[in-house]
């Protein structure tokens, strides 16, 4: 995961992690945010892209565990935005972590 996201995101300024975990990421000094924050002020987080820029791109960290997912929060940011499939990782032989991209309308 940490090398997908070196990888991913050469200037970490530029990214915003929505994850159900988003603590997980703050040592490596990514701005991120629950998914719960995000579909609580989800107009407001859009706006920061389109029009202030704070941010130029959105990764979305979701876990899949028996083909489901981990938390409901996680499943219903499927049902409020459109996400772009970049990159899944095996992290258990029935689990896996999935990194998405949302493409905010400009």
């Amino acid at each position: 995961m940490k090398n997908f996201l070196e990888r991913q995101c050469k200037n970490k300024k530029d990214y915003l992690v929505i994850s159900s975990s988003p603590n997980y990421l703050t040592p490596f000094n990514y701005s991120s945010i629950s998914i719960k924050t995000f579909l609580d002020n989800k107009n407001e987080i859009e706006d920061n892209f389109i029009r202030k820029k704070s941010w130029k791109h959105a990764l979305v960290m979701q876990t899949i565990i028996d083909g489901e997912y981990e938390t409901t929060e996680e499943a219903n940011l499927n049902k409020h935005v459109k996400l772009r499939l970049l990159y899944e990782k095996n992290i258990d032989p029935d689990a896996y972590i999935r990194f998405s991209s949302i493409d905010f309308i400009k």
